[in-house]
């Protein structure tokens, strides 16, 4: 769990941070016209889409080293596990529908001692993602993240 955690905070300082421009004084220049955002075409279908499929991948919101961030956050060691020393890496699949919505997650490898239920219980507290493309369409799509558990 230490070397998790270490990991995850070596990702988060590698993220480059970048600064602003405009001086703290000056203002932004005041926009009157609301900017419409783009709204890609959502695709007609029920099918969920592999990552290899994609031409846009689904997104965490503010990128991967904020998702690190998330889940050291609420990733809890199961007591079971710790208790009984399990350690090891447990897969999950879960779909990212065309609004960014988390849902349908599946233990794909557990390794006991309520691993697994809580990986899960992680990847359905996420906030919406950003959904994935293809062809230029929103589509629904399946993602598959390790969650490593080991202790130190």
């Amino acid at each position: 769990m230490i070397k998790f955690k270490i990991f995850l905070l070596l990702c988060t300082c590698a993220a480059s941070t970048y600064a602003q421009t405009a001086s703290p004084l000056e203002a932004p220049p005041f926009e009157t016209t609301p900017v419409a955002k783009e709204q890609k075409p959502v695709a007609q279908n029920d099918k969920v889409y592999e990552l290899f499929e994609l031409s846009k991948l689904p997104a965490f919101p503010g990128g991967e080293s904020a998702m690190y961030k998330f889940i050291a956050k609420q990733l809890q060691y199961p007591a079971e596990a710790r208790e009984k020393h399990i350690k090891g890496t447990v897969l999950l699949s879960f779909e990212v529908n065309t609004i960014g919505k988390v849902g349908n997650v599946q233990v794909i490898k557990d390794i006991g001692g309520g691993c697994g239920i809580e990986a899960r219980r992680v990847v359905l507290t996420m906030p919406d993602w950003v959904p994935g493309e293809f062809e230029g369409q929103v589509v629904k799509s399946r993602y598959s993240m390790p969650f490593k558990f080991n202790l130190n």
